[in-house]
């Protein structure tokens, strides 16, 4: 939920040069219960969450409209199924980003997207028995 608000979750962390270390970025949110590691406090993460709140009551009927919408889930799942592969090259090995950022990951991935959206969008139709006629005629 939190990031669908479109709140960054990632903050820079720098060790204090005593103990030194190197900077990186830290995902507060899926760090939430090792931030004592990090010298953090949970001010970290009841601030992103404060932001979050407030931009979903800033704009809430679109929000809800969002919500009940079956095309927006739809829209995710498909986004989630194409981004499979991608996960598939990090999960053994590969740089997942820099395969998707990739003109020939773009390539593949804008046709993943073309093929699932064709795909749902002939489901629902069969669903709705809009495709009944199209099935007499290839008989």
């Amino acid at each position: 939920v939190i990031v669908y608000s479109g709140v960054h979750t990632v903050v820079q962390y720098t060790p204090h040069p005593s103990i030194g270390g190197y900077i990186q970025n830290l995902d507060v949110i899926k760090n939430m219960f090792i931030l004592h590691q990090f010298h953090m406090g949970e001010d970290a993460v009841t601030d992103i969450v404060d932001r979050s709140i407030g931009i979903y009551q800033s704009d809430l009927s679109s929000c809800f409209r969002r919500t009940i919408n079956p095309f927006w889930w739809i829209a995710k799942l498909v986004t989630w199924i194409v981004s499979l592969p991608f996960k598939l090259l990090g999960t053994i090995g590969f740089n997942q980003k820099k395969a998707e950022e990739s003109l020939l990951g773009k390539i593949i991935k804008g046709l993943l997207y073309l093929i699932m959206v064709f795909a749902s969008l002939l489901t629902i139709l069969d669903l709705l028995g809009l495709l009944d006629g199209f099935k007499k005629i290839s008989k």
